[in-house]
C-alpha cells in the first residue's frame, strides 16, 4: 500500500531521491537476493543433490563478492557479509 501523504523532511528526500549511490546499493542488494532466492528454489526441488548444494553455495558466494566490491557500499557492511558467509 503506497502513502502519497507521507511527509519527509527535504534532507531525507534529497538523500533518498537524488542519491545514485543509495540506487544502486538497492538494486545491487535486489540482484543478491535473487541469487539468494534462486538457488533456494534450486535446492527445494525433489532432484536436488548435495552436489548442487555446493554449486549454489559457490553461486552465492560470486553474487556477495560482487556486491561487496561496489564502491558505494559502507565497509561496515561488507565486512558483515563476508565474515557471516566465511564462518559456515
Amino acid at each position: 500500500m503506497i502513502q502519497a501523504d507521507l511527509k519527509f523532511s527535504k534532507k531525507v528526500r534529497t538523500r533518498i531521491l537524488d542519491e545514485e549511490g543509495f540506487w544502486a546499493i538497492c538494486e545491487s542488494a535486489i540482484c543478491l537476493l535473487e541469487r539468494i532466492f534462486d538457488s533456494i528454489t534450486f535446492l527445494e526441488r525433489d532432484s536436488a543433490t548435495l552436489a548442487d548444494v555446493v554449486d549454489q553455495f559457490e553461486a552465492i558466494r560470486e553474487s556477495i563478492s560482487e556486491f561487496s566490491e561496489l564502491e558505494n557500499v559502507p565497509l561496515l557492511i561488507k565486512n558483515r557479509i563476508m565474515s557471516c558467509f566465511q564462518t559456515r
